[in-house]
């Protein structure tokens, strides 16, 4: 009998150790995989919000490049929000603080800052830069609106801003391709290649595509007009001014009455003024005689083909600013 309760007790104890070990088994097969599972849902997570990001400081850093490689080419220089610092415009405005106060495309629809572009705007913007030129001011704020990519631009000159899309085909263009994960040298290589295959007809169509929005380069083109001087542009000194109670610009280039002109400039719309020999003010000096155009007319006439935009551009980096009057 105590031979046979010790066959018992042996036997109980090996099932008890058998029992203990096909469970230490199960328990350590089955943790395992949970681990794998676990992290792959972490990595799927954080792909799957990468992937559906609008923006991010690849982008932004593009978007820089290109702003910084293209101003010089307008004779503007722009400063960029970046992110602490708020930007101030000649006319008083201060952004993205103000974006509260302004309206889109005339209507009133929402807009702010939103690094990411996913913001609860109507317009999220996600970068601004700012030029204060002399009088005016260009400001551009690139956003995205139901999710697509817009680029808007601001130069009022007093009271409510109404912010519209750009009409320069390169700001808004180069934007929509950063955006969509193509780069900003990519495509200003590509605009570069489209002006310089097209020549005659082609480029002046070009030309009046970008309207151009630079003080100085506008200035030399209404000179030209007004004095006939396409020929000889590169060698006058032009200067520019503000005649502050005739709020309007001045242009001279020899310090006298007869070589010098003013002009007026609302939105596109160009006005100014040369001198009337054959009927005399009330002091006998030459009358003015009022003439109208607008940017685009004086693009197609002196600002269309490669050698006409050289011209113009070195002559408005040669422009010499008076002292306000």
């Amino acid at each position: 009998m105590k031979i046979r309760g010790l066959s018992l007790i042996t036997l109980f104890a090996t099932g008890v150790l058998l029992l203990s070990g096909c469970g230490n088994h199960n328990s350590n097969s089955s943790s395992s995989p949970q681990t794998k599972t676990s992290v792959s849902k972490s990595s799927k997570s954080s792909s799957d919000k990468d992937s559906k990001a609008l923006w991010n400081d690849s982008k932004d850093a593009q978007l820089k490049k290109f702003i910084d490689d293209w101003a010089p080419t307008m004779h503007q220089s722009y400063q960029k929000f970046d992110g602490e610092h708020t930007i101030k415009t000649s006319t008083g405005m201060v952004y993205p603080d103000d974006l509260t106060k302004v309206s889109v495309d005339g209507s009133n629809s929402s807009i702010g800052w939103s690094k990411s572009g996913k913001g609860h705007y109507a317009y999220n913007v996600v970068a601004i830069y700012n030029y204060n030129g002399s009088p005016n001011h260009i400001t551009y704020f690139f956003a995205f609106h139901d999710g697509q990519p817009v680029a808007l631009v601001d130069q009022s000159s007093g009271g409510t801003p109404d912010l519209t899309p750009t009409k320069n085909n390169d700001v808004q263009s180069t934007f929509e391709s950063i955006a969509g994960g193509s780069s900003a040298s990519s495509s200003s290589s590509a605009s570069a290649n489209n002006s310089n295959e097209n020549t005659g007809s082609s480029e002046k169509k070009n030309s009046s595509d970008s309207v151009v929005t630079d003080n100085d380069t506008i200035a030399v083109m209404v000179y030209e007009k007004g004095f006939n001087v396409e020929d000889d542009l590169a060698n006058i000194p032009i200067t520019i001014g503000v005649n502050k109670e005739m709020g309007r610009y001045v242009l001279g280039s020899g310090g006298t009455g007869a070589t010098t002109m003013t002009y007026s400039a609302s939105g596109s719309t160009i006005t100014y003024w040369t001198n009337d020999y054959e009927n005399r003010n009330s002091t006998g000096g030459p009358g003015e005689k009022e003439h109208t155009t607008t940017v685009q007319e004086l693009q197609r006439e002196f600002y269309a083909t490669s050698s006409q935009k050289q011209a113009v551009n070195d002559a408005a980096s040669r422009i010499k600013h008076m002292s306000d009057f």
